[in-house]
């Protein structure tokens, strides 16, 4: 029987240690997917940044360069303009009085039509920085959305994992306590079967102390030749229940320092995987706050 109790109690060790290594590995499993969830993500939002700063840029480019367009015209324009009116007054310097209202008219609506058309470019510019304005604000405000998305979805699987974790660690709580209380009411059971013992033992000691003295009375009155082959039997009978007495408690005594040392040992296990997981808990959130501030910064 102790060398069944020994076996199955070290296939029970060994299954214990089993699952403890395959909860690690979930563990380490859940982790590692979520650092790769996280640096993907990282990536995501600096590539959106630099591609929102890279279509800016394009769209300051081209306003540079109808903006540049626009006045190169402008200057063509008045190039062309100054040197028709100057051949104009070449050729009609003779005829100054008579085409002299005609050229301030002509003056006049050159000088509107230079004032409308820097007033239409002005217009211009301020609707091309209008509409650049409007973008910007709803590309910032569509970054908010998909931030606030994005960090709820964040929340809500941390505290699935969390709660995962916790389910597992009162799994093994209560399994701990259930072993715990196993061992403390097999020990209680060991010691009430041992009083048991004692008290039968006691019982069974009266009884043969009071049959010797009837036997040894009967002996005395009756037959005193064969005192001595009683007494030798007797003897006999009460050394074999004396030997066999001290057998079962040193037995006993065995088994329950074996049940100690056992327990003992458990002890020792369960404490050195809960120390292994609480080290494993302390990495793992070390990692989660690092990659946290890293993303705040």
């Amino acid at each position: 029987l102790i060398s069944l109790q020994g076996v199955a109690r070290g296939v029970k060790s060994r299954n214990m240690v089993a699952h403890w290594n395959v909860c690690a590995t979930d563990i380490q499993c859940m982790w590692r997917g979520k650092a790769a969830r996280m640096e993907y993500d990282t990536a995501r939002r600096q590539i959106i940044l630099i591609q929102s700063a890279f279509r800016m840029h394009q769209r300051v480019e081209e306003y540079k360069q109808c903006r540049s367009g626009l006045i190169s015209l402008q200057g063509v324009a008045r190039g062309v303009l100054a040197r028709s009116i100057l051949a104009h007054l070449n050729a009609c310097a003779t005829d100054l009085e008579r085409m002299w209202r005609g050229k301030a008219a002509r003056m006049e609506y050159t000088t509107a039509r230079n004032r409308v058309i820097k007033v239409q470019s002005a217009f211009r510019m301020h609707q091309c920085m209008e509409e650049y304005k409007k973008c910007r604000s709803g590309l910032i405000s569509l970054q908010g959305v998909a931030r606030g998305v994005k960090s709820r979805n964040m929340v809500a699987h941390w505290n699935a994992c969390a709660t995962d974790l916790e389910r597992m660690w009162r799994g093994k709580d209560a399994r701990m306590e259930y072993e715990t209380t196993r061992r403390r009411i097999i020990l209680i059971q060991s010691a009430f079967r041992m009083h048991q013992r004692v008290e039968e033992y006691k019982q069974c000691r009266s009884g043969l102390i009071s049959l010797q003295g009837v036997a040894r009375g009967v002996q005395a009155r009756s037959i005193l030749a064969h005192l001595n082959t009683f007494a030798t039997d007797i003897q006999r009978m009460w050394r074999g229940e004396a030997a066999r007495m001290q057998y079962d408690t040193a037995r006993r005594q065995i088994i329950l320092i074996q049940s100690s040392f056992r327990m003992h040992q458990c002890m020792e296990e369960y404490k050195q995987c809960r120390s292994g997981l609480i080290s494993l808990q302390g990495v793992a959130r070390g990692v989660k706050s690092r990659n946290m501030v890293a993303h705040w910064n």
